[in-house]
């Protein structure tokens, strides 16, 4: 019985740690998305001037 209480808690613990990666991933992933965003449609020459 221990060994199986073990074994759904480390499940848990997995299924935690893999949500909270999808969920950096996403973030990750539209930050990406919103940077080649704004390099598109702004002007070179303006975003050359701000950094």
């Amino acid at each position: 019985m221990t060994k199986k209480m073990h074994y759904v808690s480390q499940l848990y613990k997995i299924g935690k740690l893999l949500k909270i990666v999808k969920v950096v991933l996403s973030v990750l992933s539209l930050g990406t998305f919103y940077l080649v965003w704004e390099s598109l449609t702004r002007p070179v020459s303006h975003r050359v001037a701000v950094n």
